[in-house]
């Protein structure tokens, strides 16, 4: 029995990769090169990818003593929070700019 099999080191793979994206998009965010904007959208491009990706290699991994339809629930839960985790960015700038549109205008009373 291995320690680290196949499944584990594709779910590490890509949650390496996802940690990764976020560190970028919130180093390029603070030299102002890149907005949160972006970055969700980016993300939510990406969330099929790594969902049809990671379903892919847990299903050619798998031993064969079954159907496969945990590789295809692992692959979309991984395609899920990428998906939220660009939900997130666009919510969190959406929260910004409306927080910057009610500081610059003095008619509405916040």
């Amino acid at each position: 029995m291995p320690i680290l099999n196949m499944a584990v080191l594709i779910l590490l793979i890509f949650a390496l990769a996802l940690f990764t994206l976020n560190i970028i998009f919130f180093i390029q965010l603070k030299r102002g090169r890149l907005t949160l904007l972006v970055a969700g959208i980016i993300m939510i491009l990406i969330a099929p990818v790594f969902g049809f990706l990671s379903g892919y290699l847990f299903f050619y991994s798998h031993n064969g003593n079954g159907t496969g339809e945990g590789a295809g629930f692992a692959g979309a839960l991984i395609g899920l929070l990428t998906l939220v985790n660009g939900g997130v960015f666009l919510v969190i700038e959406l929260l910004r700019s409306l927080a910057k549109l009610i500081k610059e205008r003095p008619d509405i009373k916040g």
